[in-house]
């Protein structure tokens, strides 16, 4: 994990002051979960978990347009519902501004085809 340093110098009538300021680093994702959507439904879901204090989660469709954006539960897990298959990019978002993303894709099983079959019919 990198680590983000900002150093910063005040300047005010007495002189010149030196801060540092230490950015926590970016959470990791550790697991991601997609759970196929049934045919014809938009009820997908992405599980997922990740370390470093994330506060919240972000999901991104395969535009770069956020789709949802949830907190992180305690534990660093976030589920994200009712999605349509596609390509989703998970942002795990930490109280310094920092975040890591992964590609997810979830999808829809083919749909059977209806078949008629009739005895008659020959």
């Amino acid at each position: 994990m990198k680590q983000v340093v900002i150093s910063m110098i005040l300047i005010s009538m007495l002189g010149y002051t030196a801060i540092e300021a230490q950015l926590p680093p970016a959470p990791t994702i550790v697991s991601v979960v997609s759970n196929k959507v049934p045919c014809g439904r938009n009820n997908g879901s992405i599980t997922v978990v990740a370390t470093g204090n994330p506060i919240g989660f972000t999901l991104l469709d395969e535009n770069n347009m956020s789709v949802q954006v949830i907190l992180s539960r305690p534990d660093g897990t976030g589920i994200f519902v009712g999605l349509k298959n596609g390509l989703y990019r998970v942002r795990a978002n930490n109280a310094g501004g920092s975040s890591t993303s992964v590609t997810v894709v979830v999808k829809n099983p083919l749909c059977p085809a209806l078949i008629l079959c009739c005895s008659c019919c020959r």
